[in-house]
């Protein structure tokens, strides 16, 4: 059974009532060694680009033309063969991230049929073979007509919108998934998309970013962070009731825990190394450095804090917002040169 939720509405006009601050991290309990892929490799590659199944647009659509790169729309990615590969591999877990505009096309209200059919999928598949699911709520991807309507992450109306969606998918998945991020990356976007201008909306001013669409560097990257922490807040309220953990830099919250708080255990969902080969899409097994920076990250962190689970980026190489496909994190390397985008084995996936 999924938690017991109230409303999403409910949950904002408590939260405004009695003033409460929202918390950067939300820390889970586990012990193994895990991957992830990105929303946006996962569910375009995967659900194809039919106008009939496929999602409304993202703000990523227009800087994905000008990085002159984009994924692989309308390639089937082999799910239950990924997932068995996982399997084979010994991966007790796997992070996905769900597509807002893949799940909700027009932002609010109605839910593509499809887009769900997909994650129930895969969540499904990932516990028949013994993998515990976790999903990231928000991705990056905010949908284009919500950027168009309100400008989005300016705008204290993406916290409810958000909500909604938030609520959407405890109510379709948490039977199944206990595992749970609000937000991925939350100093990302209001850097880059409000502050340097190098992602969307491309907002910026100078000297701080050139080029920009309009926007003032000094204002609206504190805006945005702002409403994404209070979103945050109000997620975590819907799906417990409670709001926790400091917001500290990573090496001296672990350090604060360990010092403060009994060394509860900690997760890490991203942590991984990325390499640029000599020759684009060039297939290579050796990946040593990745390999040695794994471990001694592990040896490191976990003799000293309560670090009891790292996801490691990525299980797959995948398109990255930054990089695009110029680097590869994957434990497995994906062929790009061939149709059916081949996987194979790397030294750090054994």
């Amino acid at each position: 059974m999924a938690p017991p939720l109230v409303s999403s509405s409910t949950v904002l006009r408590c939260l405004w009532a009695h003033n409460m601050l929202p918390r950067l991290l939300v820390f889970l309990l586990a012990a193994v060694i895990v991957v992830p892929r990105s929303a946006y490799a996962i569910t375009w590659r995967d659900l194809g680009s039919s106008s009939a199944q496929g999602p409304r647009l993202s703000r990523w659509k227009g800087q994905l033309q000008r990085m002159g790169e984009h994924p692989a729309f309308g390639t089937p990615s082999p799910m239950k063969e990924d997932v068995k590969l996982m399997h084979e591999m010994g991966l007790d877990a796997y992070r996905f991230s769900i597509a807002w505009p893949r799940l909700i096309p027009d932002g609010r209200g109605k839910i593509n049929p499809k887009g769900l059919e997909y994650y129930n999928n895969l969540i499904d598949e990932l516990i028949l073979h013994g993998i515990q699911p976790h999903a990231t709520i928000y991705h990056f991807d905010l949908p284009q007509v919500l950027q168009d309507e309100y400008s989005g992450l300016l705008s204290p109306r993406f916290i409810e919108d958000y909500l909604a969606f938030a609520e959407i998918c405890f109510r379709s998945f948490g039977d199944r998934v206990k595992h749970w991020v609000t937000v991925n990356k939350p100093n990302i976007e209001p850097i880059g998309a409000f502050d340097t201008g190098t992602e969307p909306p491309r907002r910026c001013s100078y000297p701080f970013g050139e080029n920009c669409t309009g926007g003032n560097s000094s204002t609206e990257p504190y805006i945005a962070a702002h409403h994404l922490l209070l979103a945050h807040a109000a997620a975590v309220s819907l799906y417990k009731g409670r709001i926790e953990s400091p917001p500290w830099a990573l090496g001296k919250l672990l350090e604060h825990l360990r010092l403060n708080y009994g060394n509860p255990p900690v997760m890490f969902h991203e942590n991984g190394l990325g390499d640029t080969p000599g020759t684009p899409s060039a297939i290579e097994y050796d990946d040593e450095p990745r390999i040695e920076f794994l471990q001694d990250y592990l040896e490191e962190r976990v003799g000293r804090t309560g670090l009891l689970r790292v996801i490691v980026w990525s299980f797959l190489d995948v398109f990255e917002f930054i990089f695009a496909y110029r680097m590869r994190f994957g434990l497995c390397g994906v062929d790009m040169n061939a149709g059916a985008r081949t996987r194979y084995l790397r030294s750090s996936a054994r």
